[in-house]
């Protein structure tokens, strides 16, 4: 056996020690952690339950109604958001394309034109900016 074949024959070896050694880390690992779970010392069995998430709001025909909203506060924020979007589809712009042109989400938006977020007046004056129109054109105009 050559030199180079010895070499090449260490070099192997110790690759495949090395593999065996991570191998049997990993197993450790694993017992360890089935181990601590089994017992209650750790893992997934000692975590504080998931939070407890607050019911979704109640339907009222097609909108939310939200606690702390008067019947006319939702009616004013369902016609903000009918606005846009009919300004949106007269403009032929997809939701994404005026998300994108007022710098907003456009999930965001889309919550917007239901009537189902609360809006800043900056944030309409971005979006109306974005269509093209004033705020004060679109909040005056019955």
């Amino acid at each position: 056996m050559s030199d180079d074949e010895d070499e090449l024959y260490r070099e192997l070896f110790d690759a495949a020690r090395k593999m065996r050694n991570r191998e049997d880390r990993a197993d450790k690992r694993a017992a360890k952690a089935k181990a601590l779970k089994s017992t209650g010392k750790g893992g997934l069995a000692d975590t504080a339950p998931p939070p407890v998430k607050e019911p979704a709001p109640e339907m009222s025909g097609r909108r939310h109604v939200y606690e702390g909203w008067s019947d006319a506060d939702q009616e004013l924020m369902h016609t903000v958001g009918l606005r846009i979007r009919v300004l949106r589809k007269e403009h032929d712009y997809s939701l994404q394309t005026l998300a994108n042109a007022a710098g907003l989400n456009e999930s965001y938006l889309g919550e917007l034109e239901r009537g189902r977020v609360n809006v800043s007046v900056l944030v309409l004056a971005r979006v109306f900016a974005a269509l093209g129109v004033t705020l004060s054109d679109v909040l005056l105009d019955q």
